[in-house]
């Protein structure tokens, strides 16, 4: 929490009751409960493409299996303005402050200002790409980061699971022969891995590399092989491979001007309630951390929830 009170600023002219910076699964959730809900609503969605942008398709969502990512946008958007409509700003938001009364002022990259009573941040995260030759124009096609998501999809080739990363992390490598049973582990330079378990491992049919990966050799996005830093090629078809996960830029700038709390990866700290610690400000999706997209949607929709049940009980309402 902020040692002092922030400083405040003057009241934008124009205002809505609940501002929603990002416009991704989280975001349109919270937009659609609210906008049912009567109250109006502006959305806040930078032009910068999604991360999800490269996906093949949204999978394990009973009802839009294989929608592609933008597809389920307009979908949502057609939905939203079904029941009243929000306001859609495709603008990076610069910043947001508290006014002289209150409410709070969302200041866009272009200087536009708009009030607003409540401010939801869905902004999401950021992947951390690594710079190597041939990850960018794989990412989301043959280098995936959740088998959950993708894994179906590439089903029977072979795998190449990335150690340390998020995603191999998460999935011991065993857990892959859910879906191929042949599984190489690349094990980058500083990962120490016991003799002892890499012989475990090897005994399962796992086939070990060490070295760092320093480039994926590729036609159009679609993986031949891995090269590692002592020069081996490695023959691959799909990469299990998640980037660290680091917090959007806006949550330094709040952080700083409005004494947004974070945790110690630097997102947005939040209560069990998804609360932040500046009261009217609430944070849902993966602006709070990595979650699965089902969570992200699901926790933009009971913030809404939670704003409009205590809507009237605030003063002056």
């Amino acid at each position: 929490p902020a040692t002092s009170e922030p400083p405040t600023v003057d009241p934008a002219e124009e205002r809505v009751d609940v501002a929603i910076v990002g416009g991704g699964p989280a975001g349109l959730q919270a937009a659609l409960v609210l906008v049912r809900a009567r109250k109006s609503v502006a959305v806040f969605d930078a032009p910068s493409p999604a991360r999800n942008a490269a996906s093949h398709g949204v999978h394990n969502f009973i009802g839009i299996e294989g929608m592609l990512p933008a597809d389920l946008a307009r979908t949502a958007w057609e939905q939203i303005d079904a029941v009243g409509g929000a306001a859609l700003h495709r603008v990076e938001v610069a910043n947001v402050e508290r006014d002289h009364e209150g409410d709070f002022v969302i200041t866009t990259a272009e200087g536009d200002r708009l009030g607003a009573h409540h401010v939801i941040l869905a902004f999401g995260h950021r992947d951390a790409i690594p710079e190597i030759p041939g990850f960018a124009e794989c990412w989301g096609d043959t280098v995936i980061s959740c088998p959950f998501c993708d894994g179906y999809e590439h089903r029977d080739r072979v795998w190449g699971l990335v150690v340390p990363s998020a995603g191999a992390k998460a999935t011991p490598p065993l857990f892959a022969y859910n879906w191929t049973d042949k599984v190489k582990v690349f094990l980058g330079g500083e990962v120490d891995l016991p003799e002892e378990m890499a012989t475990a491992l090897e005994a399962q049919g796992l086939e070990l590399h060490r070295g760092d990966i320093t480039a994926i050799n590729h036609d159009d996005g679609k993986i031949a092989s891995v090269t590692l830093a002592g020069g081996e090629t490695v023959p691959v078809e799909t990469l299990l491979w998640s980037p660290e996960s680091l917090p959007a830029p806006l949550v330094e700038r709040l952080a700083r001007g409005l004494g947004l709390a974070v945790d110690e990866e630097g997102f947005i700290a939040v209560s069990p309630l998804q609360q932040t610690n500046v009261e009217g400000i609430w944070a849902a999706g993966d602006a709070i951390g990595s979650t699965m997209a089902m969570d992200a949607a699901r926790s933009g929709g009971a913030v809404a929830v939670l704003i409009v049940q205590g809507w009237f009980e605030e003063p002056g309402h």
